[in-house]
């Protein structure tokens, strides 16, 4: 905690390699100046020389063979899947500081630096307004048919019924199916 010139005491971390202090409120300022620093600090040791580089990685086939890829970490991606299983998930957003979760990442990929819960809230936000505007253009297409079928049954053993509404968005281009 440093004291400020407003009189305020703010949370700052330190690089483990360069040492250089960096503001670490999670409320106020997020984590992208640290993610941001750790690309660009010199002294990482993680950082590659040249980040169009990719590595070889050993990977096992369902049917038990082995094979040689080539790999490469990427940031968009590891977004976009960690965005995906909170989303598909159902996951709480304070998982994410789960030190259970954490450990279990950096064994994956020690160069992935994991968003605070904030951060992955204002990107599920941001999700939902890119997925309804597609959605939306989709529909908005004169082109496009949509047709929907119910079908319900009764548990036996709750005597509760159920009802799933299944819609099949169809175009000439492309088909979707999703059940609501």
């Amino acid at each position: 905690m440093i004291k400020e010139d407003d009189g305020m005491e703010r949370r700052y971390g330190k690089c483990q390699w360069c040492e250089r202090l960096l503001k670490a409120d999670v409320e106020r300022n997020g984590t992208s100046s640290l993610l941001k620093h750790v690309d660009r600090c010199q002294k990482n040791p993680n950082k590659l020389q040249d980040p169009t580089q990719t590595k070889l990685n050993l990977k096992k086939e369902s049917n038990g063979d082995t094979s040689v890829k080539t790999w490469k970490h990427d940031d968009a991606r590891i977004k976009k899947a960690l965005l995906n299983l909170f989303v598909v998930g159902e996951l709480p957003f304070k998982f994410v500081e789960n030190e259970v979760f954490v450990e279990y990442t950096n064994a994956l990929n020690a160069k992935v630096v994991l968003p605070s819960r904030h951060t992955i809230s204002r990107n599920v936000s941001k999700f939902y307004i890119q997925e309804r505007t597609k959605m939306l253009q989709f529909l908005s297409n004169p082109k496009t048919a949509i047709h929907l079928t119910t079908d319900t049954w009764t548990s036996s053993c709750q005597r509760t019924t159920y009802m799933v509404v299944t819609a099949h968005f169809i175009d000439e281009n492309w088909m979707m199916h999703r059940e609501l």
